[in-house]
C-alpha cells in the first residue's frame, strides 16, 4: 500500500533532471556553514520528491532501499568520484541502542554503487564502545572506512561559536564532518532519559568533543536546548536515514530496556521534520519537545508536517 498526502508545489525548475542532480549533491565541497546561520536542510531537498519517505516492513534492508529510492535514489545524492561521510549512533550494546551493522553496510553499498570512491564512518568515541557492541567489526569490512578522531589532537577539532545559542554559546566539533563531499546521518530513534528521545537532532552531539558534552550540554542541565543550539552550527546532512525499526522505549540511550517494533525507516533531509515525525512512535508530543521547538525556532527545520510532502508505504 502506498499513500501520498500533504502534496505541495515546488520551486520553478526543480523538477528538471539537471536541477535534481545539481541540488542532490548537497554540500558538495564540504564547506563549513556560515557561523550563526541556521542549517536548514529543507533547501537541499531534490525537487519533485517527498520531504519524508517512510518505508514499513519486516526487512530493514529492503526498507532502506525502498525509502531512498522514493526520494530519488542514492545516485541523486552521491556522484561518481565523491567521498561520503557517515555519522552513526555508537552508544549501547543491545541492538535497539545503536545503529545496526546492516544499516551501515546497506547505505555504504548504495553509496559505492552510485560511484562513491570512499565511504567512511566518522566518530571520536572510545574504541571500547565500538568493541562492546561489535560495531568495530563493521569498520574492518571492505568498502567501509573508519575515521576515528583523536580527542587530544587539537588540529582535528574546530572551535565553534554559537551566535544563536540560548544556552550553548560555544563548542568544539570535529573537522572531519566538513571534509567529505556528501554527509549522511544515520540516527537510531530511541528513548533518552536526559533528552526525552534521541534522533537526528540529538545525534549532532556525536560531532562534539566529550569534554564539551560534559561541561556545556550535560553541565548546563538544559540538554535539550543545547541540542537545539548546536544544530544551528553543525553541517546539515545531505540525507538522513533514521532507523525506527526496533525502538528502545525505556532506559535509553544505552538500555537494557523495553522496546517496540514499528519496523520503519524514515528518510528525509530536515532534522526537525524527521524527529517530529518519529516522536509519536514513542508516544511523545512534538509540540512540547524542547529540542524540537528550540531547533524550529532557530530555523533549523520544519515542525508543521502539514506543510510537507510525506510518502508512507509498506514493503513486502
Amino acid at each position: 500500500m502506498k499513500k501520498d498526502f500533504n502534496r505541495r508545489e515546488f520551486v520553478a525548475g526543480a523538477a528538471a533532471a539537471g536541477a535534481l542532480l545539481a541540488v542532490g549533491c548537497g554540500n558538495g565541497n564540504g564547506n563549513a556553514p556560515i557561523p550563526g546561520a541556521a542549517s536548514s536542510a529543507l533547501a537541499a531537498k531534490p525537487g519533485g520528491g517527498p520531504d519524508l519517505a517512510v518505508a514499513r516492513g519486516p526487512d530493514i534492508v529492503r526498507n532502506i532501499g525502498a525509502a531512498v529510492d522514493a526520494v530519488g535514489g542514492m545516485a541523486a545524492f552521491v556522484q561518481p568520484g565523491q567521498t561520503v561521510g557517515l555519522l552513526i549512533n555508537v552508544l549501547g550494546a543491545i541492538p535497539a541502542s545503536h545503529t545496526k551493522p546492516e544499516v551501515i553496510r546497506t547505505v555504504a553499498a548504495m553509496c559505492r554503487e552510485a560511484g562513491a570512491k570512499e565511504v567512511s564512518i566518522i566518530d571520536w568515541r572510545y574504541i571500547s564502545r565500538w568493541e562492546q557492541n561489535k560495531l568495530i567489526e563493521v569498520t574492518r569490512e571492505p568498502g567501509i572506512g573508519f575515521k576515528h578522531i583523536d580527542l587530544e589532537n587539537a588540529a582535528l577539532w574546530r572551535e565553534v561559536e554559537v551566535p544563536q545559542g540560548k544556552v550553548l554559546k560555544k563548542t568544539r566539533m570535529f573537522e572531519a564532518m566538513w571534509e567529505p563531499d556528501v554527509f549522511i546521518s544515520l540516527p537510531l530513534f530511541k528513548n533518552h532519559r536526559g533528552a526525552t528521545f534521541t534522533g537526528a537532532l540529538k545525534l549532532v552531539m556525536g560531532t562534539t568533543h566529550p569534554n564539551d558534552n560534559r561541561q556545556y550540554f550535560h553541565g548546563s542541565r538544559q540538554l535539550e536546548q543545547c541540542i537545539a543550539d548546536a544544530n544551528t552550527v553543525v553541517r546539515a546532512p545531505d540525507m538522513i536515514i533514521t532507523d525506527a525499526f526496533e525502538v528502545l522505549t525505556t532506559n535509553g540511550p544505552v538500555g537494557p530496556g523495553a522496546s517496540i517494533k514499528p519496523e520503519k525507516v524514515v528518510v528525509g533531509f530536515d532534522r526537525v521534520a524527521v524527529d517530529t515525525y518519529c516522536a509519536p512512535i514513542l508516544g511523545y508530543d512534538p509540540a512540547v519537545s524542547i529540542q524540537l521547538k528550540g531547533a524550529y525556532e532557530h530555523g533549523v527545520g520544519e515542525m508543521d508536517l502539514s506543510k510537507l510532502t510525506i510518502r508512507e508505504f509498506d514493503v513486502a
